[in-house]
């Protein structure tokens, strides 16, 4: 077995220290710092320009795992005021910051605001959307080049939020773009959604457990879900999207 390449964080520091770590395409690993930059290694182990990822001003604004397009060109960065930073690789800059819905969170953060979480993001395999799931349940589309929103809905049908609000822990693309697969995992459900209109069209039930993930395969004939329970254990269901969804 070949020995895997070390490659060295770049700038960081005991004051500074890396909180997350992510592969990507091309042999690029992105790493994100508690000071809201973030950095990019090369294959090589070289330190790479970092891209600054300003919060708020005055705010010190949490930051989630950042996330690869797939083909390597964007990368995805939430924060807890409701907002996902996207880089542009090549160019190592800040290209665009989208802004979700506000939505409840209770837990305080620095300065009185209230946390705007945002759950989960995920990029189209065809790398041209970039979509959000809320912790209220709003899912929200943007084009990754003109940052232009193009599909919102919520989960919660026409609820706003609350204590009562499903959020989206898991949220999957399709491989053809055109459905998300949503889940709070907080149950054994997971909800099927068209983008362009935000309908509802399946909702599929893994049986006992809570749901851990869910994925299409590549060619979108299959829907597989791992789910966890303390009495049965861990399980793996399997739908045919022509059955559930017509497809």
């Amino acid at each position: 077995m070949a020995r895997a390449t070390e490659v060295p964080l770049p700038f960081g520091s005991s004051t500074n220290p890396p909180i997350y770590v992510a592969p990507g395409p091309n042999g690029l690993t992105a790493v994100e710092y508690s000071n809201g930059t973030l950095g990019l290694a090369p294959a090589t182990g070289l330190p790479d320009t970092l891209a600054i990822v300003h919060g708020a001003p005055g705010i010190g604004s949490r930051l989630g795992e950042p996330t690869f397009s797939p083909d390597g060109r964007a990368i995805a960065v939430s924060d807890d005021l409701g907002v996902i930073h996207l880089i542009n690789v090549p160019g190592r800059r800040l290209a665009v910051v989208l802004t979700a819905e506000k939505i409840y969170n209770n837990e305080p953060i620095m300065n009185g605001v209230l946390s705007k979480e945002i759950d989960s993001v995920t990029f189209s395999p065809d790398s041209k959307r970039v979509a959000c799931g809320t912790e209220s349940g709003i899912i929200r589309v943007w084009g990754v080049t003109t940052g232009r929103n193009v599909s919102t809905f919520n989960v919660n049908g026409s609820a706003s939020g609350g204590a009562d609000a499903r959020p989206v822990k898991t949220l999957i693309f399709s491989p053809d773009g055109k459905t998300l697969i949503t889940s709070d995992n907080a149950d054994s459900t997971l909800a099927v959604w068209d983008v362009a209109s935000g309908r509802k069209v399946a909702t599929l039930n893994a049986g006992a457990g809570n749901v851990v993930s869910a994925a299409f395969t590549a060619d979108g004939k299959l829907i597989v879900a791992t789910t966890s329970n303390s009495a049965s254990g861990q399980r793996i269901e399997i739908w045919a999207t022509a059955a559930q969804l017509g497809a």
